[in-house]
């Protein structure tokens, strides 16, 4: 009797066993959601962790003055109920945030614009204003989503207008100041295929000029300066940036001498 209730004790371990391992199979071994949907669900976390301009603007609001605060409030207040045209109320907003310093939320705004007028003017305006956020930007948040909205504005001035090399250097520059992760030198990419295509296009010729100084190499940084001084003597820009090139290898001389020129333009 003893040896019977002895088998069917672990009879019931086993069972008991089995249960506790086909469980674990089912439900940690095996995805519970469809493949495909976890993968957009995915994807929309990343995208809501870049950052939303309405959280920028409330964010914003919480640091300036009341004053301030009424004012935006007052112009937002025009914005909703003058829908049937409401570029000149974007406009204003636009001004107003860039004015009190918030360039990514008058990017925003000027990117609304953009897609009302659609025309090249302004989505240059708008990835512009986003360029310029860039710059003094430190978190990495907003510094995404200014990126990414800069060069979907850029790559809808070239759609617009295929021919104009200026957007696509703006493209390009950025990819310098907010490099991908994947491929970090593809705005220095970008340049030099521009440079490649356009030999003796100027603002090309700056801004791989202005590159090279950045880096160190200042030889390089002369003789591109110079190429765009054979095709525009009084380029001012390359004029300024030779006295930099000039002054950081010691040369004095020349320093001086592209400086004057530089300040006749200022």
């Amino acid at each position: 009797m003893k040896k019977n209730n002895s088998l069917i004790g672990k009879s019931q371990l086993l069972l008991l066993l089995f249960s506790t391992i086909l469980f674990s199979l089912i439900y940690f071994g095996l995805d519970r959601k469809p493949k495909k949907q976890a993968l957009v669900e995915k994807s929309r976390a990343a995208s809501a962790e870049v950052t939303d301009p309405t959280i920028l603007i409330e964010e914003a609001k919480s640091l300036l003055k009341d004053d301030q605060v009424s004012y935006l409030q007052v112009l937002e207040s025009d914005l909703r109920t003058n829908r049937e045209d409401p570029i000149p109320f974007l406009e204003k907003l636009a001004a107003k945030w860039y004015e009190l310093e918030y360039p990514a939320i008058s990017g925003y705004y000027a990117e609304e614009i953009a897609q009302i007028d659609n025309t090249e003017q302004a989505w240059s305006i708008a990835g512009t204003t986003f360029t310029m956020a860039l710059k003094g930007e430190k978190s990495e948040k907003v510094r995404a989503y200014c990126s990414q909205h800069a060069l979907s504005a850029f790559e809808k001035t070239i759609s617009l207008s295929p021919d104009n090399v200026d957007h696509r250097i703006n493209q390009a520059l950025v990819y310098i100041d907010e490099p991908a992760k994947d491929n970090p030198m593809k705005g220095i990419q970008m340049l030099l295929s521009l440079k490649d295509k356009y030999p003796e296009n100027a603002s090309v010729l700056i801004q791989l000029g202005r590159l090279a100084i950045k880096t160190g190499q200042y030889e390089k940084a002369i003789e591109r300066l110079n190429t765009v001084l054979t095709l525009d003597k009084d380029n001012d820009k390359a004029n300024c940036l030779l006295a930099q090139a000039y002054e950081a290898i010691s040369d004095m001389v020349n320093a001086r001498l592209y400086n004057d020129k530089c300040l006749q333009k200022i």
